[in-house]
Formats: C-alpha cells, sequence, structure tokens
C-alpha cells in the first residue's frame, strides 16, 4: 500500500537519492526529478524498483520566483 506520493530534487546527488530511496522503503511513490542528470536520476529510480519500491522519474526545472523591484524581497 501506498502511503502518498513525493516528489523529491536533487537526487542526482548529494542528500536527494538517499532521501528518495528512504521515502521509497517508507512506502511512499517517489518521483525522482532531475535538471540536468538524467543518468543518475534514473540509477536512483532502478533501485527503488529493485528494492520493491515506486518510483518514477522527471526532468523538471524549479527555480525562485523573481525578486520584486519594490521590497528585494523574493515573492
Amino acid at each position: 500500500m501506498t502511503r502518498g506520493a513525493l516528489v523529491i530534487t536533487g537526487t542526482s546527488r548529494g542528500i536527494g537519492a538517499p532521501t528518495a530511496k528512504l521515502a521509497a522503503a517508507a512506502g511512499y511513490a517517489v518521483c525522482v526529478k532531475y535538471k540536468d542528470r538524467k543518468v543518475p536520476a534514473e540509477a536512483v529510480v532502478d533501485a527503488i524498483k529493485a528494492a520493491g519500491g515506486k518510483a518514477s522519474v522527471a526532468a523538471l526545472f524549479a527555480r525562485r520566483r523573481p525578486r520584486t523591484r519594490a521590497s528585494g524581497r523574493p515573492c
């Protein structure tokens, strides 16, 4: 039974890959997001599926909203 779904960014390196694997092991369906590193992201998905988890891979680019001119703070 799936507990829910998570989109995890930065899974091709750093803390994102183990976070995705732990979330999948806890029963979440995981969407592994990458910007430039498709092969490492696919490797994370393959590892999750090999362990019996649910995962997919997507090329997404998340960025911050533009700053406002009046305040200089993010929107």
